[in-house]
């Protein structure tokens, strides 16, 4: 392909527009959060907001059933935020 990069020949789909860190992040969750929102839910018209909480319920859940604290998990992904907000 001439003309293009490797990276555009690999991955066409790559965006051309500088985003930071935690906007990419961002648009990862939101990705994962419409597929559940239309997968598991199967409620596609339901809130984000909605979604989100009941997306934390079945994590919630799921430590539940392997024996994992959720509230230690939830208390290191918080730390984790914090770090990523500095980062810029």
């Amino acid at each position: 392909m001439r003309g293009t990069t490797l990276v555009q020949q690999i991955r066409p789909n790559v965006r051309r527009t500088k985003k930071s860190r935690n906007a990419v992040r961002a648009d990862r969750v939101e990705e994962a959060l419409r597929y559940y929102r239309v997968t598991g839910l199967r409620e596609p018209q339901t809130s984000l907001r909605t979604t989100i909480a009941d997306l934390l319920t079945d994590l919630r859940h799921l430590a539940d059933r392997e024996g994992f604290d959720m509230a230690r998990i939830d208390k290191e992904a918080h730390l984790n935020y914090l770090a990523e907000l500095t980062l810029r």
